[in-house]
C-alpha cells in the first residue's frame, strides 16, 4: 500500500503555511496487523524570516559628527546579508540623515563599515578628515543589539576599529519540518513541545536571501508513523532551531510526502 501526498498552502486557504492541516476526504484505512512509514520526498519554502527588525530590537544604533546631537539610524525591517548592509543600506541610510558630503562627484560618509572575509570581520573607518569628532554609538544595549550583529560590543566607537567578534547575521541556523504523525514516543496527554521526535526533515539554511529554499532530498528517509488504525488528516508545521514557529510572511509553502506499509 502507497499513498503520495500533497500538501500545498495554496490549496489550504486560510491557513498559515507554517501550520497547515489537511484533512482527508476519504480516511485512510490502514491494517492494524501492520506498520507504516513517512517520508518527505521534496518541499519548497520560502527563505523569508526577518533578520534584522524592531521585534528583534537590532534595528537601530546611533552616530554623530561635527559635535551635533546624535542621530539615529534605522534599518527598516527585512532579511539582510553583510553586503546589502554595508553597501547598500548604511550608505543610503546616511543620505537620507543628510549626513554625507561630495567630493569630485562621489558622496562621502562620516564613516565606512569594511568586511575582512578571511577573518569573518568588519572593520569601521571614521572619517575626521572630511568630517570632525565622528562617534558611532553601540553603547545602548537596552534599545538595540544591531552591534552583535557585526560582531561589536556595548562600547562608543570614536576610532578606527577591527570588530572584537565574527558576524553572526543570522538568528537561526537551521528550520526543521514537522509531522505530527510521526510517532514521538511520548503518551498522548504528553505535548512535544520541541518538536525533536516528529521532524520529518531538518536542514541548515541554504538558497538566496527572499528567494525559494526547494527541498529534494537525495536519500528519502521513512519514519514509522504514531501506531493507528485511521488517518483523517495530517498536521505539516515549520519551526526553528529553537522550537518557535518558521514566519513565511505568509508566502506560500508546498510538500510533497510518501506514505507506505512496511
Amino acid at each position: 500500500m502507497s499513498f503520495p501526498i500533497q500538501i500545498n498552502s495554496r490549496v489550504l486557504k486560510n491557513q498559515n503555511p507554517n501550520n497547515l492541516k489537511y484533512r482527508f476526504v476519504e480516511p485512510i484505512r490502514l491494517d492494524k496487523d501492520k506498520r507504516y512509514e513517512l517520508a518527505l520526498i521534496n518541499a519548497s519554502i520560502p527563505y523569508s524570516l526577518d533578520n534584522i527588525s524592531h521585534t528583534l530590537q537590532n534595528n537601530t544604533f546611533r552616530f554623530s559628527i561635527n559635535n551635533a546631537p546624535y542621530q539615529t539610524i534605522t534599518i527598516p525591517a527585512g532579511n539582510y546579508s553583510l553586503i546589502n548592509i554595508v553597501n547598500e543600506v548604511i550608505p543610503a541610510l546616511l543620505k537620507k540623515n543628510d549626513a554625507f558630503i561630495v567630493v569630485e562627484e562621489a558622496d562621502i560618509f562620516p564613516f565606512t563599515v569594511f568586511i575582512n572575509n578571511a577573518i569573518g570581520r568588519v572593520y569601521i573607518s571614521l572619517d575626521n578628515t572630511n568630517f570632525t569628532n565622528v562617534e558611532v554609538d553601540f553603547s545602548d544595549n537596552n534599545t538595540s543589539t544591531f552591534h552583535k550583529l557585526i560582531g561589536f560590543e556595548n562600547e562608543l566607537i570614536t576610532a578606527d576599529k577591527l570588530a572584537e567578534n565574527r558576524v553572526n547575521i543570522f538568528n537561526h541556523s537551521s528550520f526543521a519540518i514537522v509531522c505530527t504523525l510521526l510517532d514521538s514516543g511520548l503518551p498522548e496527554t504528553t505535548e512535544d513541545i520541541n518538536y525533536s521526535n516528529q521532524i520529518l526533515y531538518s536542514s541548515p539554511f541554504a538558497g538566496e536571501i527572499q528567494g525559494m529554499i526547494e527541498i529534494d532530498p537525495h536519500t528519502k528517509l521513512y519514519f514509522p508513523i504514531e501506531y493507528t488504525t485511521t488517518i483523517r488528516e495530517i498536521n505539516i508545521k515549520l519551526v526553528l532551531d529553537n522550537g518557535a514557529m518558521y514566519d513565511t510572511n505568509n508566502e506560500h509553502t508546498d510538500f510533497f510526502i510518501h506514505l507506505k506499509e512496511i
